[in-house]
């Protein structure tokens, strides 16, 4: 980080922004070494330096993205170690790189963020047509996001940033990715919003064709001072604030799966593929083994359709993990994390869509096997009851492993291939055969694993048969895997990106 920038200009504004002994690490790597910032409210304040230098750095600790090591920090007058989400409420971020939903349009993104700053619906939408078009984007604004270039995705970012009216906004790196018209007018957006009185604390490389600052201040820690490190968040929402919240990131999931069914429709042709497979071509040797003899395909499709319908969940749940991967490599997760929302919305949103899909595959490849002659004549209303319950509970225990998946996962790819066991193990379950008919050295495995006791479970339940000690051993599968899912997730959520 450059050492000392002098003042410009001298004023008696009260600071937007105010650091003192700001300092970070990376291991053994000093990023920030003790500096200081004092930034006037309504000003612009420009941070120059080359890669590697720390801006990026300084932009993250001041928005609430990570915690720095030490330092006395203000933002918008609250306190960042003690009141975050305040601080959060009063900002606006754009970071180095575009962060849009490329799965939704512009127009929902924008939507997307004025409900997430809990505007009314005509009001966001009219806030949303307006900076559509402020940032000439209207004719795009019914086109997926993914389909818009370097540039187009650049001024929808930050048009999302302007959404909740901040009145501190940062800029990582604002002009990367414009053609010089489009450059041209973001400078002059800026200039128009520090009129307004709003701060603009940006970063660059260069101190070229951009408004002058009113202030650029950067200053090494004096000597004397002894800072306290930033202390850790406490949680500042309410339940409304947390229904609502949870409820628009359910929204935009389930908008997901409708808009690309393709994506669910693929991950269940494994189970159907396995389901047909199984009957049409092994059904008449396996029902054979099964009943001692006797050759009743029938047998074979009530034994292993239960099975199937978990596989199904295990299938499905590859979904949630690639999708918040996606958000993660694509800088979302950042944003929310920047705003004043209910922190783990982003989170629930993405479990509550994940189990709707997972119960609207289990129907659908259930269809299949009714449609193939699957019956459950001997089962209660109750015992359906059951059934359904336990179908939920594991699909919520393994959608919870599924995203700390994808958030421990460096690329949706990588994702997908960490959540292959979620298929792979009903392979090795009693899914397709007996456990007690396995090698006695591969019995263990079928066993102690959480889809032998939820099949069996469930397959008393729509056979009308008993289900003994399996009932509760998969219950408490299902609740230690919820636990254990939800613990993961949260921590990888909380922790500073690297």
């Amino acid at each position: 980080m450059p050492r000392r920038l002098r003042d410009m200009t001298t004023t008696t504004l009260a600071p937007a922004i105010a650091a003192t002994g700001l300092r970070k690490s990376f291991g053994d790597k000093l990023v920030l070494d003790g500096i200081d910032l004092h930034v006037p409210a309504g000003t612009i304040f420009s941070l120059l330096g080359p890669n590697g230098a720390g801006k990026t750095t300084a932009v993250k600790i001041l928005s609430t993205l990570i915690t720095a090591d030490a330092g006395d920090i203000r933002v918008g007058g609250h306190d960042l170690a003690g009141d975050p989400q305040a601080v959060r409420a009063a900002i606006g971020v754009t970071g180095q790189f575009s962060a849009v939903d490329g799965l939704i349009t512009g127009e929902e993104n924008m939507l997307l963020m004025a409900d997430l700053h809990h505007l009314s619906k005509r009001e966001g939408r009219r806030v949303a047509a307006g900076l559509l078009e402020r940032f000439d984007l209207t004719d795009a604004a019914k086109k997926p996001a993914s389909t818009y270039s370097g540039g187009m995705k650049r001024r929808l970012d930050i048009a999302m940033t302007l959404v909740g009216d901040p009145r501190i906004i940062f800029l990582d790196e604002p002009t990367t990715g414009l053609d010089p018209r489009s450059r041209h007018n973001m400078w002059q957006i800026i200039r128009e919003l520090v009129t307004g009185g709003v701060t603009v604390f940006l970063t660059t490389q260069y101190d070229r064709a951009h408004p002058r600052p009113r202030r650029r201040v950067l200053r090494p820690h004096r000597p004397g001072r002894h800072p306290q490190p930033a202390q850790g968040e406490r949680p500042m929402s309410t339940l409304a604030l947390a229904v609502r919240d949870s409820n628009t990131m359910l929204r935009r999931n389930l908008l997901h799966a409708w808009r690309y069914p393709s994506a669910t429709l693929n991950l269940l042709l494994t189970p159907i593929m396995m389901l047909l497979l199984f009957v049409y071509v092994f059904g008449d040797v396996m029902s054979a083994g099964i009943g001692g003899g006797g050759a009743d395909r029938s047998d074979y499709i009530a034994y292993i359709v239960p099975g199937i319908l978990l596989m199904t969940i295990g299938s499905t749940v590859i979904g949630a993990a690639v999708y918040v991967s996606m958000d993660m490599t694509e800088g979302l997760i950042a944003r929310f994390r920047t705003m004043a929302i209910y922190r783990p919305s982003l989170l629930v949103g993405h479990v509550a869509g994940g189990v709707l899909q997972c119960v609207m595959s289990v129907l659908l490849v259930g269809a299949v096997g009714v449609a193939i002659g699957f019956r459950s004549t001997d089962a209660t209303a109750l015992e359906w009851l059951a059934a359904f319950g336990l179908i939920a509970l594991f699909a919520l225990a393994l959608t919870w492993i599924a995203v700390g998946m994808g958030m421990a996962s460096p690329n949706p790819e990588a994702a997908s291939n960490m959540a292959m066991p979620l298929i792979l193990l009903p392979l090795v379950s009693s899914a397709f055969i007996p456990a007690d008919t396995m090698p006695g050295w591969f019995q263990p495995i079928a066993e102690y694993q959480p889809f032998t006791p939820a099949i069996e479970t469930l397959r008393g339940l729509l056979l009308g048969t008993e289900i003994g000690n399996n009932g509760w051993i998969a219950i408490a599968w299902c609740v230690g895997l919820t636990a254990l899912g939800y613990r993961w997730s949260t921590a990888q959520f909380n922790r500073d990106p690297k």
